[in-house]
């Protein structure tokens, strides 16, 4: 009975942490989210996923707890938006699986993933991002031919 009071003080502690920094309303979407779309996710889908946050987080120098934070910063709002697009395009995933593998609501990976869906070839500041787009692509084509 001690072990499972300490597991669910533990829990709760979490839960508390976690309330402060995000507030109720986004814990309780978060939750949602989790529950609304696990199920629907295999377990190769899940891996591959990882696999590509971990190709952009790499091309972007940016390590995993970054990438999942909540810190605002250019370089991961793209890295965020590629991933979104990249998960769209090569496993075929709607937005609410995107939001959940990639640990963000709904709205922000919509518009992350039009950010880059807009980025302009003809555009300075653009063509460094469309680099590390076709140089992750590049990696997932390899990767994928063996």
């Amino acid at each position: 009975m001690t072990q499972e009071t300490n597991n669910i003080s533990s829990v709760l502690l979490e839960i508390n942490k976690t309330i402060q920094i995000i507030g109720t309303e986004k814990l309780l979407e978060l939750l949602k989210i989790s529950r609304e779309n696990d199920s629907n996710l295999g377990e190769e889908v899940k891996l591959q996923s990882q696999m590509i946050i971990q190709l952009v987080c790499d091309e972007f120098n940016i390590d995993m707890n970054d990438f999942y934070s909540r810190t605002r910063k250019n370089n991961r709002r793209y890295a965020i938006g590629i991933t979104a697009m990249i998960l769209k395009e090569h496993l075929k995933l709607d937005v609410a699986d995107i939001s959940f593998l990639i640990k963000k609501p709904n709205n922000l990976v919509s518009i992350y993933c039009s950010e880059v869906y807009d980025l302009n070839p003809n555009h300075k500041s653009d063509i460094n991002i469309i680099q590390k787009i076709d140089n992750i692509n590049n990696k997932l084509k390899k990767i994928n031919n063996g």
